[in-house]
């Protein structure tokens, strides 16, 4: 009986389809090579985010909640996010956010850079002018102020009513002809000590770091949270948005590092510079700058899981751009990129 046994399971060995486990489906197949784990049939499955309808949130359908008022006080300047997130996708992020399955981390993180390289192109393509919403014709900025004038314009084609206020500096990295956008520092969404304490690890930072470390951009904790909140998904739009007000304050050593290398780059940032009639002076790889060249924005990329009203990138965003300007002078453009958004 044991020996024919042992011969039905070496027959069903033998007949099984050659591969591997997939990771979220358990089928035994060949797995797809660029996306780590998973087989054919699930990694054509994922719903990709690839021409988001809103700019502002990077939704992939009509988006009612940046048509509101309070998105003209809106900190940062857009998400993208890499797929929209539905029932495979939620199954996705509880196996790797709540059950500690690790091995999703890295599924995720090339996930999210393939949404990062997508962001990348779309947002050069603004800063050349050459995006446009019909195929073959280029969009024609007529202002000098930059992405964010550009994203306005075509915004108001888009809406015809609310739109973000606009921030004050709209300056953009010189690229050398190059139409790709890239950060100075990478952030994340930071946890509390009880959710830490929970899950073991900040899930947004693993995202953070594994993007960081494959685009070779640094890395750096900007934030900190001041208080622990109930999970958001449990909680309406109004207190989501209610719940995140003084919820986050800097990270002050993640800051320091993080303008420690601005300054490295661009030179000191100076309160002075913002006025037209003083022009200090300082060194940036051994040419001197102005302090009108001081004001380039220190560009932040702020990592979190799942965009669902934005409240949480808000609030962060604005945490950020109030200490680096009230307190130093210097402008900071936040953009998110999020794995899922809902």
């Amino acid at each position: 009986m044991k020996s024919s046994s042992s011969l039905l399971q070496m027959m069903q060995y033998l007949l099984s389809p050659p591969g591997e486990t997939c990771l979220t489906c358990g089928s035994v197949s060949r797995l797809v090579r660029e996306w780590p784990g998973i087989c054919r049939s699930c990694a054509g499955a994922i719903p990709w985010i690839h021409k988001p309808r809103c700019l502002c949130c990077g939704r992939a359908i009509g988006c009612p909640d940046c048509l509101r008022e309070e998105t003209r006080r809106r900190s940062f300047v857009c998400n993208r996010s890499a797929v929209q997130y539905n029932g495979v996708m939620r199954e996705w992020l509880a196996q790797y956010k709540y059950r500690g399955h690790e091995k999703y981390a890295d599924l995720i993180v090339h996930m999210l850079s393939q949404a990062f390289v997508q962001m990348q192109e779309e947002l050069g393509m603004f800063m050349l002018g050459l995006t446009s919403d019909t195929p073959n014709q280029p969009f024609q900025s007529h202002t000098p102020n930059g992405f964010f004038s550009t994203l306005s314009s075509k915004l108001i084609s888009r809406v015809s009513s609310v739109l973000p206020e606009l921030p004050f500096f709209h300056r953009l990295r010189e690229s050398s002809g190059q139409a790709l956008w890239k950060p100075d520092v990478i952030t994340y969404v930071p946890v509390s000590d009880v959710r830490l304490k929970e899950r073991g690890f900040n899930q947004a930072e693993v995202l953070a770091r594994g993007l960081g470390s494959k685009h070779r951009i640094p890395v750096m904790p900007l934030l900190v949270r001041r208080e622990h909140t109930a999970k958001q998904s449990y909680k309406s739009r109004q207190e989501r948005i209610h719940s995140m007000k003084n919820v986050f304050a800097v990270h002050e050593d993640g800051v320091t590092a993080a303008l420690s290398l601005y300054m490295r780059t661009y030179g000191m940032p100076s309160k002075a510079s913002h006025s037209n009639s003083e022009m200090t002076r300082h060194e940036s790889h051994g040419h001197a700058i102005t302090a009108q060249d001081a004001l380039l924005p220190m560009q932040i990329l702020l990592i979190d899981d799942i965009y669902t009203t934005g409240s949480t990138i808000n609030a962060c965003a604005e945490v950020l751009r109030d200490t680096l300007h009230q307190g130093l002078g210097l402008a900071a453009e936040v953009y998110s990129l999020t794995w899922a958004r809902s």
